[in-house]
């Protein structure tokens, strides 16, 4: 089974596109002072409010940090369904020979709760995704993956992905079969807190539900599989400045080619509100009902 979660695509340029396109319209009078070629860096200043290029440097964070997360949970999740699917009777296994030492206590297929350790040494290991992961994430289990009720409780010690150190609690619970083949998780993050390489703090909360859509029949395929998201998103930014984001319509996430195709999520970041993103038109609008194009 498939166990990408939400990984929103290239916020910072949905943001940059969406935020220039605003500054520039005639009937906003917000004055335009900084502007480089291809929108990757400007400023608009929001008179009383918070700038327009504070916005998107917390929208580049949290597309960040959203995917160090993304990133994590799927080393939980695969962890818990790699031990499953090796336990032996031998409480030390390898992915694939050259990965992680994953060790589970008790070391048996019916005793519950489990401890799953997973260690990436202290060199790390750089997997086929291309993330260093570095230190141990360990979770508590008290069922396999796949048994309705099951909840897995992922906590890190001196864990590292390219760089960025990820802390906080990750509690992943199995809500069940939604039709013959397809289940329902709750993923919550308490205490996330990401500590960038410069040393900034950026802190962050998740509560949503992710409900496979499709891939659920070829388990050793995650390419083919499909997602709905739904749930709240939030947290303050290295620069102090909070940010939430709450999903209006399930996000319709699609593996390959890597997108959410469908689906409506709104936007808060410090006071700048009311910012709605509709994936199925492909477009952005604002509290006063102005639209933008989302651009790709």
């Amino acid at each position: 089974m498939g166990t990408v979660i939400l990984m929103v695509p290239s916020l910072f340029a949905i943001f940059s596109e969406s935020l220039k396109s605003i500054c520039m319209k005639k009937s906003v009078l917000y004055p335009l002072s900084i502007l480089f070629a291809g929108g990757a860096l400007f400023s608009c200043e929001l008179k009383d409010q918070t700038t327009a290029s504070e916005a998107v440097e917390v929208a580049e964070e949290y597309s960040l940090v959203n995917k160090l997360y993304n990133d994590a949970s799927n080393t939980s999740d695969d962890g818990v369904m790699t031990a499953e699917e090796d336990m032996e009777g031998s409480s030390t296994k390898r992915i694939a020979g050259e990965g992680p030492t994953i060790t589970v206590s008790p070391a048996d297929l019916t005793t519950f709760p489990k401890n799953i350790t997973i260690d990436f040494g202290q060199e790390g290991i750089t997997g086929e995704d291309g993330v260093l992961r570095q230190g141990i994430v360990m979770i508590e289990s008290s069922d396999w993956h796949s048994v309705e009720g099951s909840v897995h409780t992922t906590t890190f010690s001196n864990y590292y992905q390219n760089g960025y150190k990820v802390e906080g609690t990750h509690v992943s619970t199995n809500l069940g079969n939604v039709d013959a083949d397809n289940q329902k998780f709750q993923v919550v993050i308490e205490d996330g807190k990401v500590t960038t390489p410069a040393g900034e703090i950026i802190n962050y909360e998740q509560n949503t539900t992710r409900t496979q859509k499709a891939g659920a029949s070829t388990k050793l395929n995650v390419w083919d599989d499909e997602y709905l998201i739904e749930g709240t998103q939030s947290g303050i930014s290295s620069s102090q400045i909070e940010y939430s984001m709450e999903t209006k319509e399930a996000l319709h996430f699609v593996v390959v080619p890597r997108g959410i195709v469908a689906g409506i999520l709104e936007l808060n970041i410090g006071t700048i509100e009311d910012i709605e993103i509709d994936y199925a038109k492909k477009q952005i609008t604002t509290a006063d009902g102005n639209t933008y194009p989302l651009g790709n």
